[in-house]
Protein backbone atom coordinates (compact mmCIF):
# COMPACT_ATOMS: atom_id res chain seq x y z
CA UNK A 1 0.00 0.00 0.00
CA UNK A 2 1.34 3.42 -0.95
CA UNK A 3 0.74 5.96 1.78
CA UNK A 4 -0.03 9.62 1.14
CA UNK A 5 2.71 12.15 1.94
CA UNK A 6 1.23 15.10 3.80
CA UNK A 7 3.07 18.38 4.32
CA UNK A 8 1.68 20.44 7.19
CA UNK A 9 2.90 23.53 9.02
CA UNK A 10 2.01 23.83 12.68
CA UNK A 11 2.83 22.54 16.15
CA UNK A 12 2.00 19.29 17.93
CA UNK A 13 -0.52 19.76 20.74
CA UNK A 14 1.35 17.08 22.72
CA UNK A 15 4.32 14.81 21.94
CA UNK A 16 3.75 12.51 18.98
CA UNK A 17 4.07 8.93 20.20
CA UNK A 18 3.80 5.54 18.60
CA UNK A 19 0.42 3.94 19.28
CA UNK A 20 -1.56 7.18 19.70
CA UNK A 21 -3.11 9.68 17.35
CA UNK A 22 -1.23 12.94 16.79
CA UNK A 23 -2.94 16.29 17.34
CA UNK A 24 -1.54 19.19 15.35
CA UNK A 25 -2.49 22.85 15.52
CA UNK A 26 -2.03 24.28 12.04
CA UNK A 27 -0.76 27.71 11.08
CA UNK A 28 -4.37 28.71 10.33
CA UNK A 29 -5.39 27.86 13.91
CA UNK A 30 -7.28 24.68 12.99
CA UNK A 31 -6.55 21.33 14.60
CA UNK A 32 -5.82 18.07 12.80
CA UNK A 33 -6.12 14.65 14.42
CA UNK A 34 -4.31 11.82 12.65
CA UNK A 35 -4.87 8.10 12.67
CA UNK A 36 -2.66 6.04 15.01
CA UNK A 37 1.09 6.74 14.74
CA UNK A 38 3.05 3.63 13.78
CA UNK A 39 6.53 5.19 13.59
CA UNK A 40 8.29 8.46 14.43
CA UNK A 41 10.83 8.87 11.64
CA UNK A 42 12.63 12.14 12.38
CA UNK A 43 12.55 14.90 14.99
CA UNK A 44 14.57 18.08 14.42
CA UNK A 45 14.35 21.73 15.44
CA UNK A 46 12.25 22.50 12.36
CA UNK A 47 10.45 19.29 11.40
CA UNK A 48 8.87 16.11 12.70
CA UNK A 49 8.32 13.24 10.29
CA UNK A 50 6.06 10.42 11.34
CA UNK A 51 4.04 7.62 9.80
CA UNK A 52 0.44 6.80 10.66
CA UNK A 53 -1.75 3.91 9.58
CA UNK A 54 -2.74 5.89 6.47
CA UNK A 55 -0.11 8.56 5.73
CA UNK A 56 3.42 9.87 6.16
CA UNK A 57 3.41 13.34 7.72
CA UNK A 58 6.07 16.03 7.36
CA UNK A 59 5.20 18.49 10.13
CA UNK A 60 7.07 21.76 9.68
CA UNK A 61 7.24 23.48 13.07
CA UNK A 62 5.74 26.96 12.90
CA UNK A 63 6.90 30.15 14.58
CA UNK A 64 10.56 30.33 15.58
CA UNK A 65 13.32 27.73 15.76
CA UNK A 66 12.94 28.01 19.53
CA UNK A 67 9.53 26.31 19.42
CA UNK A 68 11.04 23.46 17.39
CA UNK A 69 13.90 23.10 19.86
CA UNK A 70 11.41 22.91 22.72
CA UNK A 71 9.49 20.14 20.93
CA UNK A 72 12.72 18.24 20.25
CA UNK A 73 13.81 18.54 23.91
CA UNK A 74 10.42 17.24 25.06
CA UNK A 75 10.81 14.19 22.81
CA UNK A 76 14.28 13.53 24.25
CA UNK A 77 13.10 13.99 27.85
CA UNK A 78 10.35 11.44 27.30
CA UNK A 79 12.76 9.06 25.53
CA UNK A 80 10.54 9.05 22.45
CA UNK A 81 13.44 9.33 19.99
Amino acid sequence: MVKRNIQITGSPVYPIVKGSSAMITGKDGGTTRTSRVVKVIKVSDTEIQFETLNSVYHLHIKDSPLSGMMVKQTFHMLNLI
